[in-house]
């Protein structure tokens, strides 16, 4: 039995592995893309209880990832962002949570369990 599926958007394979790998332990099931375009299809195929973005990508950013689920007014998903660069003010529509990287895995966990 899953905690609810988690949908993780970031290019970094390895990251992205290991963010699989740690959560799937947690009971979590893990969807994994490497880009925004394939995360809104992703959005629609996988129905995801939250959002794991990373900021900086290929093909469609986080930026432009935002933007257009924005216009999916139906979506209600919660966001967590991932950034290197969360030093900077963001306020972003859709975004329960900021993760500035590198984070704790235990930090992590926590907030995905807070937006489930």
């Amino acid at each position: 039995m899953t905690c609810g599926t988690v949908l993780v958007i970031d290019d970094d394979q390895t990251f992205s592995e290991f963010l699989q790998e740690a959560l799937s332990l947690e009971g979590y099931n893990v969807v994994v893309v490497p880009n925004g375009q394939a995360g809104l299809t992703a959005v629609r195929e996988h129905e995801p209880n939250v959002i794991l973005l990373d900021m900086q990508m290929p093909v469609l950013n986080g930026w432009a990832f935002l933007s257009a689920y924005c216009r999916q007014a139906a979506i209600q998903t919660p966001i967590i962002v991932m950034s290197g660069r969360a030093n900077r003010p963001l306020n972003l529509p859709h975004v329960s949570g900021i993760l500035p990287k590198p984070f704790k895995m235990q930090e992590l966990v926590e907030m995905v369990a807070r937006n489930m």
